[in-house]
């Protein structure tokens, strides 16, 4: 049994292509390592997964750091590529400056790479040198941050209370059911409030940040992939809530209304799987298992917890 877990772990591993945590280039043409011919009137830049154009954009130097392309950022072959056009350049150095919004993630990018026209001979260490990139976003990652956490605790406890309350042989305490019962409902109650509690929080820092981070309004945000991902969580995280009140005014906590916030929870989770990094692989195997690690994170931590 144990070599067949080891066997189906490697092979599981193997088949998970590599996911990127953001939009990071790929490959650029003109080439960062070699001099493209005078007259050249366009860059493209490939990124690791799809981009929204609206907040994306290519920005040509000159080696005075002036802005020469036509401003005319558009995709090139798919959503994972970019286009800019300029003027015919003369022999130099230039510079491109990125800036591309994830559309998987909603995680912005900004990089920024050399090229060379013409007769220029540069260090060719210059343009391999891969200048810093920011890979994490601080108030990003904390806004989303409490809602993985709150995701947790509850479907942990919806699904650990089902289990081990829902399963128990209620006749051997019968003389003491009732102050029992009150008992489990009251922490069962507070623990999954909490938790709902922190989502809701979550998701209005995450539009919020998301609203900072591009400079634009919050229906600008909403309007982007990652907003729309972001409503389906907002109205799930309504809809738990509702119930949640729902059970609160009840004095006995049933497994039929327990079930019904395991459900909004199972979908709840998938929309946290929609905006990470397994999703920007663009396979599925990656999503299906980035949504068993939510599932069985919340199982033990969750369980915990209750």
């Amino acid at each position: 049994m144990k070599k067949f877990l080891i066997i189906l772990l490697i092979f599981s591993s193997l088949s998970i292509p590599f996911a990127a945590a953001h939009p990071f280039t790929e490959e650029t043409i003109p080439s960062l390592t070699s001099n493209s011919p005078t007259g050249v009137t366009k860059v493209i830049v490939y990124f690791s997964e799809p981009v929204e154009i609206n907040f994306s954009q290519l920005k040509v130097l000159d080696n005075n750091g002036n802005q020469i392309d036509n401003k005319d950022t558009n995709y090139y072959e798919g959503e994972k590529s970019l286009i800019v056009t300029t003027p015919p350049l003369e022999d130099g150095v230039y510079t491109v400056s990125t800036k591309v919004l994830s559309k998987i993630d909603g995680h912005l990018v900004p990089d920024a790479f050399l090229f060379t026209v013409g007769n220029v001979v540069v260090d060719p260490s210059l343009l391999e040198q891969e200048g810093p990139s920011e890979l994490i976003f601080l108030p990003e990652a904390g806004s989303r941050f409490p809602g993985l956490v709150g995701q947790t605790i509850v479907l942990g406890a919806i699904i650990a209370s089902l289990i081990i309350w829902g399963t128990q042989n209620k006749q051997i305490i019968k003389e003491e059911l009732d102050e029992i019962e009150s008992i489990h409902r009251e922490k069962f109650m507070s623990i999954t409030g909490i938790g709902l509690g922190l989502i809701f929080v979550s998701n209005i820092l995450m539009i919020v940040v998301q609203t900072i981070r591009l400079e634009a309004s919050p229906i600008d945000a909403i309007q982007t992939n990652f907003g729309t991902t972001w409503l389906v969580r907002m109205g799930i995280t309504v809809v738990l809530l509702g119930i949640w009140f729902g059970l609160d005014r009840k004095k006995i906590l049933t497994k039929k209304n327990q079930i019904l916030m395991l459900v909004g929870m199972l979908i709840l989770i998938g929309t946290s799987s929609l905006i990470g990094h397994g999703a920007a692989s663009g396979e599925t195997p990656a999503l299906v298992l980035d949504y068993i690690h939510n599932l069985v994170s919340a199982v033990w931590i969750g369980g915990i917890f209750y």
